[in-house]
């Protein structure tokens, strides 16, 4: 459902503002939101606007940009809420924040509102709602490591599985080849059809107890011949 904000504008007339997180497809709104702000200020340096591709590369990085819309879909006040890591711009480094603390900072880059507009509490609406996003953004990556982990280990495990695996067939073919003198490591030399070297044993060998008295399991669905005794 979507969400609707009853504002009053400078005149004293009603407008009902729609919320929306901004994408992309809005650049050119938050450009002209921004230069709508500048032209209002007096004082040019109250206020540092962002340059189009430095919003471009925000949208890149995963920011969360926020906005409401008049009934005429005008932008007219948004908030923008992004991550800069190591960056140089990272409130963090005011803080005196270093290494991967300073990963976890997430800041309130600006939070504007068309001058037409003001009174309407729109600032600290926006506010409440970046700190919402932050909230969720945290503990979706708390989730997402989480689960990282469980993935590594279940395939950490299934590694040892395997190899043990493979462990217990080489123990296998190194007794096969004691037993009967063939040097298997050595096959993959020159290699041999091992259909070339079946013997067909006669029906009679497959009745009722002679498998069990006439051959043993080396390896489990493998079985030789036991060796006659002398």
């Amino acid at each position: 459902m979507q969400e609707i904000l009853r504002l009053k504008d400078k005149s004293g007339n009603l407008v009902d503002a729609k919320y929306r997180e901004l994408d992309l497809s809005y650049i050119d709104q938050i450009m002209g939101l921004q230069d709508i702000i500048m032209d209002g200020l007096e004082d040019k340096q109250l206020y540092a606007p962002t340059e189009k591709n430095e919003f471009i590369e925000y949208f890149k990085k995963g920011a969360k940009i926020i906005g409401y819309l008049n009934e005429k879909e005008e932008l007219i006040a948004m908030a923008v809420y992004i991550k800069k890591g190591y960056e140089k711009g990272n409130y963090g480094y005011d803080l005196d924040l270093e290494g991967e603390k300073l990963l976890k900072v997430g800041q309130v880059e600006s939070t504007v509102v068309r001058s037409d507009y003001r009174g309407n509490g729109l600032q600290r609406i926006l506010c409440e709602k970046i700190e919402d996003i932050a909230k969720t953004v945290e503990e979706n990556k708390f989730l997402e490591e989480e689960y990282k982990k469980e993935l590594l280990k279940a395939e950490e495990e299934e590694d040892i599985e395997e190899d043990s695996d493979v462990d217990l067939l080489k123990d296998a073919y190194e007794k096969l080849s004691k037993e009967s003198g063939i040097d298997f490591t050595s096959l993959d030399e020159d290699y041999e059809d091992a259909f070339d070297h079946i013997e067909y044993l006669d029906e009679s060998f497959f009745e009722e107890g002679n498998l069990e008295e006439l051959t043993e399991e080396i390896f489990p669905g493998v079985r030789k011949l036991k060796k006659k005794s002398e």
